[in-house]
């Protein structure tokens, strides 16, 4: 039972039923932004 209740607390699964507009990060001005785009490109609710 506590597995499965772990299973449903990710991060998406909260911040999906959460009306959140936007969320931010802030790293080096020198990083790349590809874990950025990969984590856009696999979050099924973003929004243009």
């Amino acid at each position: 039972m506590t597995s499965a209740l772990c299973a449903r607390f990710t991060c998406r699964n909260l911040i999906k039923p959460s009306n959140i507009c936007m969320i931010c990060a802030t790293d080096a001005p020198t990083d790349s932004f590809e874990w950025h785009k990969k984590i856009v490109a696999g979050f099924d609710i973003v929004r243009d």
